[in-house]
């Protein structure tokens, strides 16, 4: 559900920076099986860029 809201403020043109930041967590607790999980992981470092951290990105793909 966090990736569709997300989604819909992206379409409404809300900045990646902007989005809320509960639903971006909420949207990385995404089992890496599911078949949204790379745009989930893309969604992700948009955000990161959009932030300036691009390198703290990376620390999201290591999973314990």
């Amino acid at each position: 559900m966090a990736l569709y809201a997300l989604q819909t403020e992206e379409t409404n043109g809300v900045r990646p920076r902007d989005w809320d930041a509960e639903l971006v967590v909420q949207m990385l607790l995404a089992e890496p099986s599911s078949g949204e999980y790379p745009y989930i992981q893309l969604l992700a470092f948009y955000r990161q860029m959009d932030q300036r951290k691009e390198q703290s990105h990376l620390n999201i793909w290591r999973r314990p």
